[in-house]
């Protein structure tokens, strides 16, 4: 019985030292196999907003309505997908696929401006396959600022998309769905396209079960004929940011309606890749059960940083993926709006431009259109009247101090004008930052981090530089209502607010990652000046109790679950104090930020994936 025990040991042995071997043979074979048998190249979220919709640029009414696309570069659209056009040219793929988004705003116009690019590649011999995203139609006008003020133009609906795009795909289809703009393709003798339109049917459940339905049928159907077929739709299929933020129900929007539905049935029809985009971030997910592999390969908007235009070269039974990123744009295509300084940036490092307007687009949507609001909201919690001219001053106050904190540099040798620096901060409490790049905090926070999400590949713990930064530059941010004395003002306006005094804190935050919450009086001063707790049936009873008290009852309720964590396990009654460093480590780079900050295999950019057995290797 021993020796079958370890007969049956050597065979394991052997079949998986053969199937390593095998692997590495593949992997050889691959890569010194010059030419494929085709080759994809993909770009997504082109969001084209023409130069002509633009018009006026340093206008008031542009520069609003720019300060809320979220960190795209609308103005550079145009320029920035001509120049892709001409990167796409140069690498002579056999086909495009472009998954949707090609508008931003749905006019009409700048879809027959995109479609005459889409022409350009065709007449080169590159075959362009598209399918509609959500800003692609509505049923209302676009607009434009050609007067400096914004004023409505031709929209697009969704029965114009045919006859728009239909011929890069839909016109010469072997099989089309007539509700939608969803087609068969044939790519080659092997492979063939499903492009699944799904942005009208994403809202009701009989509309995308028919479509679904459509999905699978054509998928057996390619399969039965002995091909692979590859799927292309707008919407991701798969979660791309972790268990625990995919699970959020407030987030499922960022994929596709009946998501669950779609994956089963493209898994169990034989479908075991699908091409996606909408997120704006390169991000490769998988899902397995007892029926297959699915791979949804959703890659980085075109009009934002990074970028992105993928590669996929098809040999035989494999799809060798590989990612780059826009480098140049063409000179010839810069907008004549574009100031001389703005130029010479994008044309030095077009790449480093992008990151740089990132941070400065998103300053926009926060410090312009989210922070005044939602400030007057909080004070308005505090017992303070929003019309008040004392609580406008506050608020006003507030902004400094945010815009300050986000511009804080990181390190002493950026400092200005007398200015402090995260650097400086953190060496009062004997902490040494490790070297970086960044040159202050929102650069840091949405390059270093949400960029690197965009970028894929993300591999922010709570040890790498990234991490460091964040965890100190999150310190640093109650340092810097410390030493606002907001609470001093706050009292001076509602005397019933305490002033409380939270630099005594800061040493035992810097150097332990604990935050005092009893002995500066922190949570009974919150909860009694707020009249979310002053006005609350149960929560008012607990009026008077002192901060020790306050969190006795609170700890109570450790293990209680939100959003499937336990944050108020971080709460040490025993030391009066918020456990902020093991609760960073332990949520927010452990299981929140597993997806987002960390990635999840496979890899993101460059990988093999087996269009047989629904393996993946990366390739060097």
């Amino acid at each position: 019985m021993k020796g079958r025990c370890r007969n049956f040991q050597a065979a394991v042995i052997i079949l998986l030292a053969l199937s390593v071997i095998a692997s590495v043979i593949a992997a050889a074979v691959v890569s010194k196999k010059e030419k494929p048998d085709l080759t994809i190249m993909v770009i997504t979220d082109i969001h084209v907003f023409s130069e002509a919709q633009v018009g006026d640029y340093q206008s008031e009414a542009y520069q609003s309505f720019d300060a809320a696309r979220n960190g795209k570069m609308v103005h550079l659209s145009e320029c920035i997908f001509k120049s892709a056009v001409d990167k796409i040219l140069q690498n002579k793929p056999d086909v495009l696929f472009v998954a949707g988004d090609m508008s931003d705003i749905h006019s009409i116009e700048t879809h027959y401006l995109v479609a005459d690019q889409f022409r350009k590649l065709e007449s080169a011999g590159i075959r362009v396959y598209v399918v509609p995203g959500n800003h692609d139609t509505a049923n209302d006008n676009s607009v434009a600022f050609t007067s400096g003020t914004e004023t409505e133009i031709p929209g697009t609906k969704s029965a114009d998309m045919k006859a728009i795009y239909g011929e890069f795909g839909y016109n010469d289809a072997k099989v089309k769905d007539s509700r939608t703009m969803s087609y068969v393709a044939d790519l080659n003798s092997r492979y063939s396209l499903i492009s699944i339109d799904a942005y009208d049917s994403n809202r009701s459940d009989d509309s995308t079960r028919r479509l679904i339905h459509w999905t699978a049928e054509q998928s057996d159907a390619l399969v039965a004929q002995g091909r692979v077929p590859l799927g292309l739709i707008h919407f991701p299929i798969l979660g791309h940011y972790g268990n625990f933020v995919d699970n959020l129900s407030m987030l499922q929007s960022r994929t596709v309606h009946l998501a669950d539905e779609y994956r089963d049935a493209m898994i169990a029809s034989g479908m075991h890749y699908v091409f996606t985009g909408h997120l704006h971030s390169n991000d490769i997910s998988v899902y397995e059960n007892e029926y297959g592999t699915l791979y949804d390969i959703e890659t980085a908007a075109l009009a934002n940083t990074p970028s992105t235009i993928r590669t996929i070269a098809c040999y035989g039974d494999k799809l060798v993926i590989s990612t780059e990123n826009l480098d140049k744009i063409n000179p010839d295509y810069i907008p004549s709006y574009i100031p001389a300084e703005e130029r010479a940036k994008i044309l030095s490092d077009y790449q480093a431009f992008a990151r740089e307007y990132f941070c400065i687009d998103m300053a926009g949507f926060f410090f312009e259109g989210m922070f005044p609001d939602s400030i007057l909201n909080v004070l308005n919690m505090f017992g303070l009247e929003k019309t008040d001219a004392g609580t406008f001053s506050l608020r006003d106050r507030i902004m400094v101090l945010l815009h300050d904190y986000a511009y804080l540099p990181i390190y002493i040798s950026d400092e200005k004008d007398g200015s402090s620096s995260l650097q400086r901060i953190c060496a009062q409490y004997g902490i040494t930052l490790p070297a970086s790049g960044y040159k202050n905090i929102f650069d840091l926070l949405l390059n270093g981090v949400a960029g690197a999400n965009f970028r894929g590949d993300e591999n922010i713990t709570k040890d790498s530089k990234e991490g460091i930064l964040a965890r100190y530059s999150i310190y640093a941010a109650f340092y810097f209502l410390a030493d606002s004395e907001i609470f001093r003002a706050l009292h001076a306006l509602n005397p019933d607010i305490e002033e409380i005094d939270l630099m005594p804190a800061m040493p035992d935050l810097f150097t332990k990652g604990e935050l005092d919450l009893v002995r500066n009086n922190l949570i009974a001063g919150i909860a009694e000046s707020s009249d979310l707790i002053r006005n609350h049936e149960l929560l008012s009873g607990l009026i008077g109790l002192t901060s020790q008290e306050w969190l006795d009852a609170i700890t109570v309720f450790a293990e209680l679950e939100i959003f499937g964590l336990k944050p108020l396990k971080y709460l040490s009654a025993e030391n009066g104090t918020l456990l902020l460093g093991s609760l960073l480590d332990n949520i927010l780079f452990s299981k929140v930020g597993k997806g987002i900050l960390t990635d999840d295999n496979p890899p993101d950019n460059n990988i093999v994936l087996d269009t047989i057995g629904g393996t993946w290797y990366v390739q060097d």
